[in-house]
């Protein structure tokens, strides 16, 4: 998928919405009018799940998915229109993808001799959107909320999207630059939110530098930087399902989320005779995921009526991946054809630290109840 590809791609410009698009990927849900915006969106090719922490999403050559320890996603909340390239494969990868599953490799955009630039915004709300909760389903008992009809109890109530970008040189045919920002908003409403409405936005900048040592030697470095933040990020303790569990929920007894991540990279490739390349890379993911607790009440949640209550525990999720990479690349013209040899490999270290807080309530405890009579009490 290149530039002009991408801008054309229908969804929420962001990598689910290239996956759709991809030989032999199914995806669980259609994002439509951004309905999945801000959100992965899990998917399956040949058998393998997103969510199986077996695929691979590679950002300027570096590793960036979380794997099945962190959710399983396969990428972070990044800058889709920053990039000049985007490649997805599902089957048929080289040895660089050490498993089965989707490879994807994201190429971002870089300066030249010359400035360019672009600017994107686009703008929804509910009154641009029709409804698909008709009367014989709220007859059928669909109910609405504090602040939703029950008309609208599925409905997207904002989507705002803001990028721009522009790349040129610092000196001609030697030193080039390129920076972007991105901000994406979304307003949710969730039939089991019950008071409130999901808000989420994601501020994304993105800076590359690209030098010449010479005509045969050249340094690339590159900076993304991420964070997401959602107020009222859904799921409950016991009542499992993430943010799709059944469990009915207000806007204090949820987590609030924050999820910044961190991308850079130093690149040298040098083109050492007219058929032999060498590229070395250095860099990291970085990665902080935590939730927190907006309520000091205590933790209740009904396992017979899915009904919850109180402050939920706090909880983090912290991974860090430092990593170096290379490979030397031969082309050979003859032998009975066009031939390229690569061989290369890589080192990394991924290290996760998962802290537990407990619940800002006294008690430091969650009770189960079925359908209003007590059941158990876990202690944390």
């Amino acid at each position: 998928f290149d530039t002009e590809r991408l801008a054309s791609l229908p969804g929420s410009r962001d990598f689910w919405a290239v996956v759709a698009q991809t030989p032999a990927v199914s995806m669980s849900r259609v994002d439509v009018g951004g309905s999945g915006a801000l959100t992965q969106q899990p998917y399956t090719a040949y058998g393998l799940t997103s969510g199986g922490g077996v695929n691979r999403g590679v950002v300027e050559g570096i590793m960036v998915n979380e794997g099945a320890g962190g959710g399983g996603s396969d990428l972070y909340y990044t800058d889709y229109g920053s990039f000049a390239e985007i490649a997805v494969n599902a089957v048929g990868n080289t040895a660089e993808m050490p498993n089965p599953g989707v490879l994807s490799q994201f190429i971002t955009k870089s300066g030249g001799n010359t400035y360019h630039g672009t600017l994107y915004a686009d703008y929804e709300n509910d009154a641009m959107e029709s409804h698909n909760i008709d009367a014989s389903q709220i007859a059928a008992g669909v109910t609405g909320s504090n602040v939703l009809s029950a008309s609208d109890t599925n409905r997207l109530s904002t989507f705002k999207d803001f990028n721009a970008d522009l790349g040129g040189f610092v000196a001609r045919d030697r030193m080039w630059w390129y920076g972007a920002y991105r901000r994406t908003t979304t307003g949710q409403r969730y039939p089991t939110l019950v008071d409130d409405v999901q808000d989420t936005w994601v501020p994304v900048g993105t800076g590359k530098v690209t030098y010449n040592l010479s005509a045969s030697q050249k340094f690339i470095g590159y900076f993304q930087h991420a964070d997401k933040s959602q107020p009222d990020y859904l799921g409950a303790i016991q009542i499992l399902g993430g943010r799709t569990t059944p469990a009915i929920m207000h806007a204090d007894a949820v987590w609030n989320s924050h999820f910044p991540t961190n991308v850079w990279k130093v690149e040298y490739n040098s083109v050492l005779t007219n058929a032999l390349l060498l590229e070395v890379r250095a860099g990291t993911y970085h990665s902080v995921w935590w939730r927190t607790s907006k309520s000091s009440a205590p933790r209740v949640e009904d396992t017979g009526n899915n009904f919850v209550s109180g402050g939920v525990y706090g909880i983090n999720f912290i991974r860090n991946r430092p990593q170096l990479n290379g490979s030397l690349s031969y082309s050979k013209a003859g032998w009975g054809g066009n031939h390229n040899f690569k061989v290369g490999g890589e080192i990394m270290r991924d290290s996760v630290v998962n802290p537990f807080y407990g619940f800002t309530s006294a008690t430091n405890a969650l009770s189960l109840f079925v359908n209003g009579s007590p059941s158990q009490v876990y202690v944390y």
